[in-house]
């Protein structure tokens, strides 16, 4: 949600309608007070409506009555009294001709003395027999029709004896409006209502009224008045409104709308042109002022941007390309990789994509024994080489210490080959002897391609080549390695960032971590001497075993910390007596850890058990080649302490048996390679007999490895090899096994 603050025209705005709405509330005083005069005069006009309509009523009902007054006082009336013989003929023909009564008479009848109609005619609507009061009128309602009803009595004219009665029923309506002219009441609009059907008194008839008052010309000028009023009010508020808005915008809105437009061409890289004045014609100081004041600063800023962008380009320099060989760097291939992600994933048409991971093969060895300096001129030359080898337009980028790759876009695989190719040829060529480099300088390569069709397609790109990378770093595999379906039936979680994680929490936080233990065991009783501790990592219920775990931590020089994790974790098995009393473990540690300088202080907790464990260390003869005096000096430390030596994996790299006579070792384990070897009779088997002779002739024990059959236990045996090690005597385990009477009665068969 911004919260940025209101706009100048937005203030002006809030100030006109509050100008509007002082003007409403002046308008709303004045057009109430208009009002009220309007509701007086209502009223007052209401009031005389009232006394006209009552007056109306009593005119028409004194009409009435004079009406029947002259009726009874007509001579042929008193004649049918005194003959009634003819009334029928009388009562249609003559009455209802004669101009006596009046035009909204509705009927008549005339009554003997005793009250008795003189006769019953059928269309008469006055009673037959007189049962109400006779002396006074009254008003009846049935069905629609509103009636005034009136009794008079007709009397001798010479004796003034009474003859009879006259009754006369007359519209009331008709009668009100024919007798009467309206001031105050609409002439067309009185009207009766009433609920019921009954007699109403002649009092009850003014308050039964409904009728609508007629508009006087005082009202007609009122309402006049009041319209005029309200539309001055609104155009002098409309107006006041449009000129304050106009001069606003004039003197402010629009200066400051052009200060806003340029501060932001600025912020967005699209100034760099003075302001002009903002107005000829009212120009305001302030503003001039600010003016000024913002094309001096811009003036200044223009430098420092010109300054900003020069170092940008070299601090962008510095981020994305890798100070010592001038090729990107890990940043710069992050983001590369999001790109090219993203953009291919856009493109409808599949796109063939190669992926090459070139890794220097013993570069620990090479910077170990040469020193840092070397090592990094051995890094540039080989960068400048594998560089050369790709396409114009195409980066190198390195990942890790002597990790390089490449994303190769449009690249059908017979060009990716030859590209991995020409670095295999370049990187032989370069004149690595010139450095002083004596050893050949070899590179594996790892390639991966696809026809790119989704997202998916292209991620799985950089993990398929690590896998082709570290086929090709295995002993007996050619130099370029695609990947191909054998490597894709392989553990997967090797170059997975599942594995790298469990690694990184294992070595970091000892999460997963545990030691599996293989029996060491002395050929000629079957007794368990030690067990070889090797690590397994334990994820979501799978065993991740050291083939998928060291091409990691090598590639990550990840060695030393997953030695010191190993040793805590050995010691804390001893502590809780997993390896049984009276035996021993072995330790392998890389050539990393055996030659740091805190490694004697690292072996702490295991040495507080050398005086209940036998606790060999064992080192890879290949660690011992690199820093060959510092180790020694390592190795005897560890020996003065009560640790035994073993050279592990001997036979299996670059052997020599100069660094038996000269370095501080207890046990020789022969590599699988040279124990097979001895069951294959070939020249090879003499030549590892005597071998073994000679090795065990010069004080050393052996431990042979590998052993899987009775018959290679058997040859180990007669060698005169003491210790033996292999599934023969029982596979690594969580658990240490015990001693086995059954491996016992199986050495007894081998002796």
């Amino acid at each position: 949600m911004s919260n940025s603050p209101p706009t100048l025209s937005t203030y002006a705005i809030l100030l006109i309608g509050a100008m509007v709405v002082l003007f409403v509330l002046v308008g709303g005083v004045a057009l109430e007070r208009l009002q009220g005069v309007q509701k007086q005069i209502e009223k007052s006009n209401l009031a005389a409506a009232r006394d006209e309509v009552a007056r109306a009523v009593g005119i028409t009902v004194h009409k009435a009555q004079r009406d029947a007054a002259a009726l009874a006082a007509w001579e042929e009336t008193r004649q049918q009294l005194h003959n009634p013989t003819h009334y029928a003929f009388w009562h249609e023909y003559r009455l209802r001709s004669t101009d006596i009564l009046p035009t909204y008479f509705r009927d008549a009848a005339i009554y003997d003395a005793q009250g008795a109609a003189l006769d019953n005619l059928p269309q008469s609507t006055l009673p037959e027999t007189l049962d109400v009061d006779r002396e006074r009128p009254y008003l009846e309602h049935y069905g629609d029709r509103y009636d005034l009803v009136l009794y008079t009595p007709c009397t001798d004219s010479k004796e003034g004896a009474p003859l009879g009665t006259v009754g006369l029923r007359i519209d009331f309506l008709d009668a009100l409006l024919e007798l009467n002219r309206f001031r105050y009441v609409n002439a067309a609009s009185p009207r009766l209502d009433l609920p019921e059907e009954r007699h109403y008194g002649v009092d009850e008839i003014a308050g039964l009224l409904r009728y609508a008052l007629l508009v006087t010309p005082e009202t007609v000028h009122l309402e006049r008045a009041m319209q005029t009023a309200l539309r001055d009010l609104s155009l002098l508020a409309g107006g006041v409104s449009l000129a304050f808005y106009l001069l606003l915008t004039i003197l402010l809105a629009s200066p400051l709308r052009r200060l806003c437009r340029h501060i932001d061409e600025l912020r967005t890289g699209g100034g760099g042109v003075e302001l002009r004045q903002f107005s000829h014609t009212l120009p305001v100081a302030e503003l001039e002022k600010v003016r000024i004041s913002l094309n001096d600063y811009q003036s200044e800023l223009d430098g420092v941007h010109r300054d900003l962008n020069r170092k940008n380009h070299e601090l962008w320099n510095l981020a994305h390309l890798d100070p010592l060989t001038g090729v990107h760097n890990r940043r710069a291939f992050d983001d590369d990789w999001q790109r090219a992600l993203e953009h291919l994933s856009e493109r409808d048409e599949p796109v063939a994509v190669a992926f090459l991971v070139v890794d220097c093969n013993h570069f620990k060895s090479i910077n170990d024994s040469y020193g840092h300096q070397l090592g990094d001129k051995v890094i540039r030359l080989l960068a400048s080489a594998v560089y050369q080898s790709l396409r114009l337009g195409d980066r190198l980028y390195r990942l890790g210490g002597d990790e390089f790759a490449s994303l190769l876009l449009d690249c059908t695989p017979e060009q990716a080959r030859q590209i991995a190719d020409a670095c295999i040829t370049a990187v032989s060529a370069a004149d690595f002897p010139a450095l002083g480099i004596r050893e050949p300088v070899r590179v594996s390569v790892g390639l991966s391609h696809t026809l790119a069709t989704a997202y998916a397609d292209l991620g799985e790109l950089h993990w398929q080549a690590d896998a082709a990378m570290y086929d090709a770093k295995r002993p007996g595999s050619p130099a370029v390695v695609e990947y191909n379906n054998a490597l894709a039936a392989a553990p997967k979680t090797l170059f997975s960032n599942r594995v790298a994680n469990a690694v990184y929490e294992a070595i970091t936080e000892g999460t997963g971590l545990c030691m599996y233990y293989q029996p060491i065991v002395e050929m000629a009783t079957g007794r368990i001497t030690h067990y070889e501790a090797l690590v397994r990592i334990v994820r979501d219920d799978e065993v991740i075993t050291p083939y998928s775990i060291m091409p990691l931590v090598e590639a990550r020089s990840l060695e030393a910390e997953l030695d010191h994790s190993v040793i805590a974790r050995v010691a804390r098995d001893l502590a809780q007596g997993r390896i049984p009393p009276g035996t021993g473990v072995s330790v392998n540690l890389a050539g990393p850890t055996l030659v740091q300088s805190n490694i004697l202080a690292d072996l702490k907790p295991l040495a507080t058990f050398l005086r209940t464990y036998g606790v060999v260390i064992e080192v890879t003869e290949t660690a011992l080649i690199t820093q060959l005096d510092l180790a020694g000096e390592v190795l005897n430390h560890l020996r003065a302490d009560g640790f035994q030596v073993a050279l592990d994996d001997f036979g299996s790299g670059y052997s020599s048996l100069r660094y038996l006579a000269h370095m501080p070792i207890d046990l020789v384990k022969f590599d699988i390679t040279l124990v097979r070897s001895l069951d294959n009779g070939t020249a090879q088997t003499g030549l590892v007999e005597d071998l073994a002779r000679l090795i065990i002739k010069a004080g050393y024990e052996i431990v042979a490895e590998g052993i899987e059959t009775e018959r290679m236990g058997s040859r180990v045996g007669a060698l005169g090899c003491r210790y033996g090690q292999g599934y023969l005597f029982g596979h690594p385990e969580p658990a240490c096994r015990s001693q086995d009477p059954h491996r016992r009665h199986i050495l007894g068969r081998l002796h």
